[in-house]
């Protein structure tokens, strides 16, 4: 049995347990953030394992157990690193719940067994995050990633209910994120670096995700019509960027847009590499593509935008037109529920009564 220290990529240190169960396999406690944890949790397998020999049982423990059962912290890892070897989760979604389990869950709840846990202790653990200050964002991060934990739990049999099903979260505060105007748009086009206007127009007129648009190549346009089929995602752990071959929610889709903007996309990724990348000639990160366009709002005067307001404007330009059905936004946005597309519809100027465009508003998405 050993507590490993070890150092990771950004600079922070770990400690990793192992031990050999009651009939000599090797198996692993688990990673731990400070080395008391880890000491912990290895004074808990010693005990198991010595109680194990005492009572002549060759019973393989799942990891580290206590009195009650398997814990969370002995169980998450496992199920962390079989999720990420079967493919069950994306490389983006494996980094964001390893935080998730390192930052909140773990420090809470590891050492509990995972039949212990009630649905009134996370509901108000959830609420002391809160109050804490932690975002929305986080809070949703949090509860999905042990809702996930406990999903897998009870399907291998070890809770006989799911406590964390069902809670729901505090609804956002704040205003609701209002997209650019058509007018608004034109302004921020002219101020965005020429390198990222190609990307905005496409955002504005097809109602892709930016990871969808980062990861288009020339290939993918066939005529006015994109193939969207995969999607661009940038990791931490070390910082790069990954193509998954799907989307954000595993479907391909195709969507037109108009031929011209079709011909300066297939020009611009001519030399068979990725369309939209930066003056270093790599993918841009998100963090570089939000500054840029932080200050091309300010340049122009407009409310800060996000890239993601694109997207809420391309639907709801199509939504708020009475010929086009709104199931049309859903398909070229790809979402799977027409409850998901309403909440990026908007009113919107530009329009009017009768479906028609106003004189000098921002041409109508191809649909």
């Amino acid at each position: 049995m050993a507590i490993t220290k070890r150092k990771t990529s950004s600079g922070a240190h770990r400690w990793r347990v192992t031990y050999r169960d009651a009939g000599g396999v090797q198996r692993s406690g688990g990673t731990y953030t400070t080395e008391s944890e880890a000491n912990d949790v290895y004074r808990t397998c010693v005990g198991d394992v010595a109680r194990e020999k005492r009572s002549g049982s060759r019973r393989v423990p799942w990891l580290q157990e206590v009195r009650g059962g398997v814990t969370v912290a002995g169980f998450c890892w496992a199920w962390l690193e079989s999720a990420a070897a079967n493919h069950q989760l994306g490389l983006r979604t494996v980094e964001n719940y390893s935080f998730a389990l390192r930052t909140y869950v773990l420090p809470r709840w590891g050492g509990t067994a995972l039949s212990a846990i009630t649905r009134a202790g996370v509901r108000t653990w959830l609420t002391e995050l809160e109050q804490a200050g932690r975002g929305h964002a986080t809070l949703a991060l949090i509860r999905t990633c042990m809702s996930s934990v406990l999903t897998s739990a009870l399907d291998e049999g070890l809770i006989k209910s799911h406590p964390v099903r069902g809670i729901r979260l505090p609804k956002k505060s704040g205003a609701r994120p209002v997209p650019p105007t058509a007018s608004e748009y034109r302004k921020l086009l002219t101020e965005l670096p020429k390198r990222y206007k190609l990307l905005a127009e496409l955002m504005w007129v097809s109602g892709v995700r930016t990871g969808e648009g980062l990861a288009l190549t020339a290939g993918d346009i066939d005529g006015p019509t994109l193939h969207i089929t995969k999607t661009m995602v940038e990791l931490r752990g070390p910082a790069r960027f990954e193509i998954k071959p799907f989307t954000k929610n595993g479907d391909h889709r195709s969507v037109r847009i108009p031929a011209d903007l079709a011909d300066r996309l297939r020009a611009a990724g001519d030399g068979g590499g990725l369309i939209f990348t930066n003056t270093a000639g790599k993918t841009p990160s998100r963090s570089g593509l939000s500054e840029a366009w932080k200050k091309a709002a300010q340049r122009a005067g407009i409310p800060a935008s996000r890239r993601h307001d694109l997207r809420h404007a391309h639907a709801s330009f199509i939504a708020n037109n009475p010929d086009i059905p709104l199931w049309v936004a859903m398909e070229r946005l790809g979402h799977r529920s027409i409850l998901t597309t309403q909440a990026y519809v908007h009113e919107v100027s530009g329009i009017a009564s009768d479906g028609r465009r106003l004189p000098g508003s921002a041409a109508m998405p191809a649909v």
